[in-house]
């Protein structure tokens, strides 16, 4: 499943962080953090999602894209 960069920009501004402070508790340049924000890297290693992940507060889960599912009727 791929990234959200949405639900990352929305968990970070709920926590009144910046990207440089995200970036810096994931162990990453900020303009990584940047890219992962703008949807530059869609899917992204697991390792990478869950320093992210911790950074933000969250679980992996999160940050992920949710799949709709349709049912016919």
């Amino acid at each position: 499943m791929p990234m959200d960069p949405a639900l990352l920009i929305a968990r970070r501004n709920k926590l009144g962080l910046t990207q440089r402070e995200v970036a810096e508790a994931a162990s990453m340049k900020q303009q990584e953090y940047a890219r992962l924000e703008s949807g530059g890297r869609r899917n992204p290693r697991i390792e990478t999602l869950e320093t992210v992940a911790a950074a933000l507060k969250c679980k992996v889960d999160d940050l992920l894209v949710k799949a709709i599912v349709k049912r016919r009727k």
